[in-house]
């Protein structure tokens, strides 16, 4: 008989074959494919002020933005993007510092 050393065998849960954990694998990496790292200048626009800003990250939901923490930004604002000639509404998701995720509305 083997010897364990304490250690107890998991076995994977019967639901998730290999097959499925390839589907799950490749939404994964689609998900991820979405979202395009760019460098673009940006403007936030609300209650008539505009704030310099610089988008990181863009996906069709939304995206990773940076601007002066010391503005004071609402949760809900208009971002124009200049270089595409495109703006977008906007809805805060996440503040960390100088970094914001929004999603677009």
């Amino acid at each position: 008989m083997p010897s364990t050393n304490g250690a107890r065998h998991v076995s994977r849960p019967r639901w998730l074959t290999y097959s499925r954990l390839d589907r799950w694998q490749n939404l994964v990496d689609a998900m991820y494919k979405r979202v395009t790292l760019v460098v673009k200048p940006g403007q936030i626009i609300f209650a008539d002020a505009k704030v310099e800003c610089t988008i990181r990250t863009m996906s069709r939901f939304g995206a990773s933005i940076e601007a002066s923490p010391h503005a004071n930004i609402p949760d809900q604002f208009v971002l124009l993007v200049s270089s595409d000639h495109k703006s977008y509404a906007c809805n805060v998701v996440r503040r960390r510092g100088k970094r914001m995720v929004i999603a677009f509305a």
